[in-house]
């Protein structure tokens, strides 16, 4: 017996399978801060695996019947360039198997590029994720009332995120109060147990909201909000540490707000000798070490890297790899298409909204991350290329 399987279910089938793709690896480390690396951790993981080839298996024909043509580009340059500086700089190779960054970068990375290329309702896409994040964030809620996050934090911040990011877009500019209860809901579970990154890609998102919404009463009353948080900004950090005391939660962020030890909000993590290495490495060598080339010459000058070393801020990420002028020029590209895309932003089309919440997202590349591993920069990337492509 043939099992059919029509158009419209496939296409749900490859929005689920977008959104669970893109969580995988951040739902096995929500999954390890709870169950460790045992039997059940082992037991979601495959059961995850598994309900992805399965809608993989379903929109497949359908949606990969054709590659688009930019994607084989962006693939084939990447390959080039990865390769050429493994033929020039040895010790790249060393680095590339240390960070297992061909699936990183081929996976992991560019698939944002491929999935979202190949996504032809939006509408339907954006439903799927913001029901995905309702479930998101209530596991996460309930990790950070049942169990210390404890080192890891960053994995923990990043992985509820973007659902954060895309709850607030609904329920401040759609007026969904139910998806904007869950976004302050996952807002504040994020500063319990999140970092200094995520939260400033949160108020970058509520700048953008002040901006672009037109309801001026809200910007109004969010105007006054953020004035009287200042004004009483030690009693309200009094008052977020003794919630975090009640529930038993060893926050992060708290402490950095408060200034405690090497938490201090100041404390740069390390970052500033990384800036430093980074901008000597740029004088030594102004053409650049080539794409990835840089990691080694991190590793080699910051002694507390192993093979994981990148430059922490895109901008200067970008310019250590294809050097100052080249470096420059993509950059300057870059902010274009993204001012570009603010001009001509409309916040009732979802693919635009999925833009929005994703370019908020990658405001954590200038203190975090590297953009070349990160699949929602490259997401950001194909909707503006499939917006373009439509035009």
């Amino acid at each position: 017996m043939k099992i059919i399987i029509d158009r419209a279910r496939k296409e749900w089938a490859y929005s689920l399978f977008v959104v669970l793709f893109m969580f995988r690896i951040n739902f096995l480390t929500l999954n390890s801060i709870i169950f460790g690396k045992g039997m059940v951790y082992q037991g979601l993981k495959y059961a995850m695996y598994f309900g992805i080839l399965i809608l993989f298996l379903i929109s497949f024909g359908e949606k990969f019947r054709i590659i688009h043509k930019d994607v084989l580009i962006l693939y084939s340059i990447v390959g080039l360039m990865t390769l050429a500086t493994c033929i020039v700089d040895k010790s790249t190779i060393e680095v590339i198997k240390g960070e297992n960054l061909i699936n990183g970068i081929f996976i992991s990375g560019l698939s944002g590029f491929l999935l979202y290329r190949c996504v032809e309702n939006y509408d339907l896409l954006y439903n799927v994720f913001k029901k995905v994040g309702y479930l998101v964030i209530s596991y996460a809620t309930v990790i950070v009332l049942t169990t210390q996050i404890g080192t890891a934090y960053m994995g923990f911040s990043y992985a509820i995120l973007v659902f954060i990011l895309l709850e607030l877009y609904d329920g401040l500019f759609e007026k969904n109060m139910f998806s904007l209860a869950f976004g302050i809901i996952g807002t504040v579970v994020n500063i319990l147990g999140g970092t200094r990154g995520s939260i400033l890609c949160i108020a970058t998102f509520l700048l953008i909201f002040l901006l672009f919404s037109k309801r001026y009463k809200i910007v109004l009353f969010v105007s006054i909000l953020g004035f009287t948080f200042f004004l009483c900004y030690d009693k309200i950090l009094a008052l977020f540490t003794e919630l975090a005391s009640t529930l038993g939660v060893e926050s992060r962020i708290i402490d950095a707000l408060s200034g405690l030890n090497m938490n201090s909000i100041a404390y740069t993590n390390g970052r500033t000798s990384i800036t430093d290495v980074s901008l000597e490495l740029i004088k030594s060598n102004p053409l650049g070490y080539g794409f990835l080339g840089e990691r080694a010459q991190l590793n080699d000058a910051i002694y507390w890297f192993t093979t994981n070393g990148y430059a922490h801020n895109i901008f200067l990420e970008l310019i250590l790899q294809f050097g100052v002028i080249i470096g420059t020029v993509i950059i300057i590209f870059m902010i274009y298409k993204i001012i570009r895309f603010l001009i001509y932003y409309d916040y009732r089309e979802k693919n635009m909204a999925l833009a929005i919440v994703f370019l908020c997202y990658c405001v954590n590349l200038f203190v975090s991350r590297s953009y070349t591993t990160t699949f929602e920069f490259w997401a950001f990337w194909g909707i503006l290329n499939g917006l373009r492509r439509r035009e």
